[in-house]
């Protein structure tokens, strides 16, 4: 007999399936196109029904993968070609559809096997029996110190470099001013890394301590400043590690109907960072037009149609690679991502980052537009491509995938640790940027950044174990 969950991922996975049926014209100019997009909606649909329903529990990695490549090689070309989108900056991509629909099957088919290669058997866990923090009255200082000098770090940013009040940036730009007049021109945009570096000790304040004041001033400030720079990608990083957090946390997993409330309210929220992210971006004043109805429902579909039209460079590149250039043969995930970690104020006459190999290919594939003006990236899979060809990205997935199965232990062992359960929930909501967008030298940097303070906490809980 079919659990309840069980079928409703089928009524999911069949619903879906009949309203992209509705969608693709068979008969018109991308009929072959339509029909392969279809077949690995079915394809790759089916393998995460399979995982979700006989394999994985909703918080290991294969799941988040499996649905971020469905959406962003399945569905997303099928509604957006069904729109008539088929140029991006006047250069028809669809000629790369058939060759990167054909790679995704098989790299969503690897790293499916990689990810459950010689399976591992993880000994039953206990409930709630997850080891504390030794040293924690000096672990929570350092937390907080942590945490002050990353949030003092971007909002100095902010205001030094970026030229917004401190009202202006407490208000979410309704308020305070937005002036350039005395800010600095050095090149120190590194500085506003740190404040990535915020979120691991809000995750211990959060779930590890019980003051609730720190709990609302922490939120309230990263959250703020996160808005103010418009940053999508680490909120959903923030919000998906502590949504882990909780649930691994406590042994629980979410129900159907909260993980639907929680798609509603982060579609709403996404939806009012749109429509005053250019406001925020450009100093002008955030009015209240942008918090209408109709406003957030359109910033909503632009949100997710820029988040899910990477596949568009990709299937440029395609046509390009290596008809007309060769491979990178690794320059775009090795020595790019050496060159990156050097700081421009130590090395002045650094290669600009729209000249690294990944913005080459898309530049030369379609226009300079896409990188300078429209800021565009492409997944993971794609880069993979750029640097090893299409072998080499089925290689690099299955990797990838016994990479991921690694990370799981973190939560899974029986022995685990608090500090052991911070790294996987950071790990998992990294996922989300890992996989669709492929640009090594910011994803490495951007882990490194986000992570370094456990290692801080792990190093002196350990000490005190030892003692």
């Amino acid at each position: 007999m079919i659990g309840k969950k069980r079928l409703v991922w089928l009524i999911i996975y069949f619903g879906v399936l009949i309203h992209l049926v509705s969608r693709c014209n068979f008969k018109g100019v991308y009929g072959a196109e339509f029909f392969l997009l279809l077949i690995s909606y079915i394809l790759v649909g089916g393998l995460f029904c399979f995982v979700v329903l006989n394999k994985a529990d909703i918080f290991e990695p294969m799941p988040l993968v499996l649905l971020l490549l469905i959406g962003l090689f399945s569905i997303a070309p099928i509604e957006l070609t069904a729109n008539g989108t088929t140029e991006l900056a006047g250069v028809n991509f669809m000629p790369g559809c058939i060759k990167v629909t054909f790679l995704y099957i098989f790299s969503s088919i690897a790293v499916t096997s990689g990810y459950y290669y010689k399976k591992i058997l993880w000994k039953p866990r206990e409930k709630g029996r997850i080891e504390s923090l030794y040293n924690e009255k000096i672990i929570f200082w350092i937390l907080i110190a942590i945490w002050i000098i990353s949030m003092a770090l971007g909002f100095w940013f902010q205001y030094k470099v970026r030229g917004m009040s401190i009202k202006y940036i407490i208000s979410l730009g309704t308020q305070g001013v937005f002036s350039t007049e005395n800010t600095t021109s050095a090149s120190i945009n590194f500085i506003l890394n740190f404040s990535y570096s915020s979120i691991v000790p809000w995750l211990y304040l959060l779930f590890y301590y019980d003051n609730k004041i720190i709990k609302i001033i922490t939120t309230f400030f990263m959250t703020t400043l996160f808005v103010i720079c418009g940053w999508r990608n680490v909120i959903i990083i923030m919000v998906l590690a502590a949504i882990c957090m909780y649930f691994i946390k406590n042994e629980k997993r979410p129900t159907m109907k909260q993980i639907t409330l929680v798609i509603a309210i982060g579609l709403i929220f996404l939806g009012i960072l749109g429509s005053t992210r250019g406001s925020l971006r450009t100093g002008v004043k955030v009015d209240d037009s942008a918090f209408e109805v109709k406003n957030v429902i359109d910033s909503v579909g632009y949100s997710l149609e820029t988040n899910f039209n990477l596949y568009q460079p990709f299937y440029a590149i395609a046509m390009n690679y290596p008809s007309r250039h060769m491979y990178s043969f690794g320059k775009a995930i090795f020595w790019d991502t050496l060159v990156t970690i050097i700081p421009r104020v130590i090395w002045a006459s650094k290669p600009q980052a729209w000249n690294n190999s990944l913005n080459t290919a898309m530049r030369i594939s379609t226009n300079d537009i896409v990188v300078t003006k429209y800021g565009m990236a492409v997944p993971s899979i794609g880069e993979y491509y750029v640097d090893f060809g299409f072998c080499g990205t089925i290689l690099f997935c299955f990797l990838m995938g016994m990479v991921l199965k690694r990370q799981v232990r973190f939560y899974r062992k029986k022995d685990r640790s608090f500090e052991d359960l911070i790294r996987y929930s950071i790990t998992y909501g990294v996922l989300f940027v890992l996989v669709m967008r492929g640009a090594t030298p910011n994803n490495f940097y951007y882990l490194i950044f986000l992570i370094w303070p456990n290692w801080i906490v792990k190093y002196i809980s350990s000490k005190g174990k030892r003692m």
